[in-house]
Formats: C-alpha cells, sequence, structure tokens
C-alpha cells in the first residue's frame, strides 16, 4: 500500500535516517520503507542540514584552507590537496 508522507514527515525520516549511522537499505528495511522511496526523499531534501560557515582570511604563507564549522568544528586542507581529497572532506562533514 502506497504511503503518503507530509513534507514534515518526510524532513523527519531523512533526518532520522542520517543521524541512524546505518546504511540505507538497513534503514528503510527497519522503518517499512522501499529503498528507492528513501532515494527520492533524500534527493529532495539534500539541501536539508547545510551548515552556516564564516569565512576567515587565510595567510597566503600557510598554503591552507581553512573551514570553520558551528560547534567550533575546523576543517584545514594543505595547499597540495586534489578534488578527490576536497569531496571526501565534504562527505564527512556533511555526515557530521
Amino acid at each position: 500500500m502506497r504511503v503518503r508522507r507530509s513534507k514534515e514527515e518526510i524532513i523527519r525520516v531523512v533526518e532520522q535516517y542520517r543521524s541512524s549511522g546505518m546504511t540505507r537499505a538497513e534503514f528503510c528495511r527497519r522503518a517499512g520503507i522501499p529503498v528507492a522511496t528513501m532515494g527520492n526523499y533524500c534527493r529532495r531534501h539534500a539541501g536539508r542540514g547545510l551548515v552556516r560557515v564564516e569565512v576567515e582570511a587565510v595567510e597566503k604563507q600557510s598554503g591552507q584552507i581553512a573551514i570553520v564549522l558551528g560547534s567550533d568544528r575546523r576543517v584545514e586542507i594543505g595547499a597540495d590537496f586534489d578534488d578527490a581529497t576536497l569531496m571526501r572532506v565534504i562527505r564527512a562533514v556533511e555526515a557530521a
């Protein structure tokens, strides 16, 4: 049977999934939600959970990029990082 969820319910389910630490398949099995449906929910609400950041001036000599997040979290990346490294850092920060 098809279940219609309100926007608020979908947001709550996506937040529960993201904070659960489970794989999508495991979470969906336990919650009784089709994996494809959860994929749609996650895509629709991908922008949710963004964190406001402040850009600080970085000295050119340091050769690093620093990202300061809420809760005093700070991410520093060396000047010689590559795109793949940056994407891994972004995914890790978004998952936290």
